[in-house]
């Protein structure tokens, strides 16, 4: 109890955006500031969630002339540059201790949207790149799908998809090029227990949904009924 005491003292919790001192009994490493702000109040695309103006409805312009292999895509927040920092801290810094409270905003995407969690059979995660997987020892996103599943209630299926190649980093490259680059490096390894299931996937950010889209490919591929992805974040461009 005295240590747990000097490791509050030393290392008070901080919200994970601003750096606002918290509660030492805060359930969340967001302040109420912070909670308010990085949450959509726009008017957001049902199929990608991507911001749109009032005459889209229900879907954005981009979704209706692109293919979409998932059902739906849910965010919690526009990726803003304080949050990309958060984000970047929990993926490439492992700070693995912000994993219940960036869990907890795809768990408000989620119940924003309207979804059910009785309706889906699993949760499952974007699959790790084994070499970045090693050199980062951690699998953030899997972390991400874990904890989502516990917040939800739904049970979490690891490695529903594995990576069979690695590929450029998405964040280099243009639309165009993303869907090229993740083309064929996924697989699902056991289709029998994919198919006729609806899944929960989750992901850190979505950008412009290729890698979220390669995966609901393989995994419609392999029989899923239904794909839903859901992630902590989503670029919107000004509209």
């Amino acid at each position: 109890m005295v240590f747990d005491k000097i490791l509050d003292f030393l290392f008070p919790p901080k919200c994970i955006i601003c750096g606002k001192l918290l509660d030492k009994n805060a359930d969340s490493l967001l302040c109420d500031a912070c909670e308010t702000e990085y949450k959509f109040k726009i008017i957001c695309c049902s199929k990608c969630s991507g911001a749109m103006t009032e005459t889209e409805r229900p879907v954005c312009y981009t979704c209706r002339a692109a293919k979409r292999y998932f059902d739906g895509a849910v965010s919690a927040s526009r990726y803003t540059e304080n949050l990309r920092k958060a984000i970047h801290r929990f993926k490439f810094r492992g700070e693995a201790h912000m994993t219940k409270t960036l869990a907890g905003l795809i768990e408000y995407a989620f119940i924003k949207s309207g979804a059910k969690a009785e309706a889906f059979d699993f949760v499952a995660s974007v699959p790790p790149d084994m070499k970045r997987y090693r050199k980062r020892g951690f699998d953030h996103a899997g972390l991400l799908g874990k904890a989502a599943a516990e917040k939800l209630g739904i049970p979490f299926y690891d490695n529903a998809a594995v990576k069979i190649k690695s590929n450029l980093p998405q964040h280099r490259l243009n639309a165009r090029q993303r869907a090229s680059n993740v083309r064929g490096a996924y697989k699902v390894v056991k289709p029998d227990e994919i198919k006729g299931k609806s899944i929960l996937l989750i992901d850190d950010v979505f950008t412009t949904g290729s890698t979220a889209g390669e995966v609901s490919r393989m995994l419609k591929k392999a029989g899923a009924k239904y794909v839903l992805v859901a992630t902590i974040a989503k670029t919107v461009p000004k509209i």
